[in-house]
């Protein structure tokens, strides 16, 4: 079960999107073929104002800060800061 609070959810052609979070925070955005959910150490945590793109793939234990963009096709598997573009695999943080 995902706890969300606040408001804002917008999922963009969600065909192909699976979202399980342990935590999503206010205005969230998600596109198709995304995947957020399970790793060996848990679920992520994501922040308020974050995007996610086409493709991208998030999981495990982490932590997205606030206000961050995750680039179409990038897997993510470690922690990112608040107020960073990801992009890549592995992700690759640019501020």
């Amino acid at each position: 079960m995902c706890s969300y609070r606040g408001g804002g959810v917008n999922i963009h052609h969600g065909w192909g999107t699976i979202v399980l979070a342990e935590r999503i925070g206010e205005n969230f955005s998600v596109y198709q073929n995304v995947t957020v959910g399970y790793g060996k150490d848990g679920k992520p945590s994501i922040g308020n104002h974050v995007s996610i793109y086409s493709g991208a793939v998030v999981f495990g234990g982490i932590t997205i800060g606030d206000h961050v963009r995750i680039a179409a096709n990038t897997v993510v598997r470690t922690d990112i800061p608040p107020h960073s573009l990801v992009y890549g695999n592995p992700a690759v943080i640019v501020h």
